[in-house]
């Protein structure tokens, strides 16, 4: 994903839990997000253990809160596929 994905996996020693943390930086170009959230969306089945998704998802909460008006091609339409 051209570097902008660092997986992380990891143990919580006294609890014996095994987790990932995938640390992400989502480009603002639509083609580049879309691919990202594809692989995302497949990726999350090869994934066992309790996992967290952190970083810059450059989207906004509202679309006030943007300067020019774009629709949202992953975050908003198909975040809740990784649930």
């Amino acid at each position: 994903m051209n570097g902008r994905i660092l997986h992380v996996e990891g143990t919580f020693t006294h609890y014996n839990l095994n987790y990932m943390v995938s640390f992400i930086y989502a480009s603002i170009d639509g083609i580049l997000k879309k691919e990202l959230c594809d692989y995302l969306i497949t990726f999350k089945d090869s994934v066992s253990t309790p996992w967290c998704l952190a970083g810059d998802f450059n989207e906004t909460l509202s679309p006030s809160d943007r300067k020019r008006w774009f629709k949202s091609i992953c975050f908003y339409d198909k975040i809740q596929a990784l649930y």
